[in-house]
């Protein structure tokens, strides 16, 4: 498979990134915010080259159930209608962020089946005080979590075409609920 990739020339990845989506951005659009400090300040953390920022697409990443029984696609999991709120724990995520984190995932209760929540551990282990989700799934090696600059507790709020409306970390929920009242108030 490696070798076949490697044969790509720049142009067919050009091509292959523009039918997938990925070279098309909100960027710079009013309908997508972030509030963000900057993974590479994060003790221990080694940057894994361009943070996914509001207003990007993503690729597909594999994840594995937390009991290691099941795998699934990402893309699988935001197939609904509704914007997807992918919660990840960071690599060792510390109590007070797993709080946050619990926060979160009730402020959002009030918006229903608008959206969706996806749980995304960082680690092998899975963290004691965890908050419930029914969707948790573990970043099989990191990458998710690398690819996206979660190096601590993080959010990421995928609107319904795929594209990230809303990027933070530290996960706060004043941060995402202020956001919220953007778009569906």
């Amino acid at each position: 498979m490696i070798s076949v990739l490697s044969k790509i020339s720049p142009v067919q990845q050009k091509i292959i990134s523009t039918l997938a989506q990925l070279e098309f951005h909100y960027k710079d659009s009013p309908i997508v915010d972030e509030r963000w400090f900057e993974s590479k300040d994060v003790e221990g953390y080694v940057p894994h080259g361009h943070d996914l920022k509001a207003g990007e697409r993503f690729k597909d990443y594999s994840l594995l159930s937390t009991d290691g029984k099941s795998s699934t696609e990402l893309y699988k999991l935001l197939k609904g209608s509704e914007h997807e709120l992918l919660l990840f724990t960071g690599a060792e995520p510390e109590d007070m962020e797993l709080e946050e984190l619990s926060k979160i995932l009730e402020s959002v209760k009030e918006y229903g089946s608008l959206i969706e929540t996806h749980l995304l551990i960082g680690s092998e282990e899975i963290p004691n005080g965890l908050p419930k989700v029914s969707s948790t799934w573990i970043d099989n090696n990191h990458e998710m979590h690398k690819d996206f600059g979660a190096a601590k507790a993080s959010l990421y709020l995928i609107r319904p075409d795929g594209y990230i409306a809303f990027r933070n970390q530290p996960a706060s929920a004043t941060d995402l609920r202020e956001y919220l009242v953007t778009i569906f108030n």
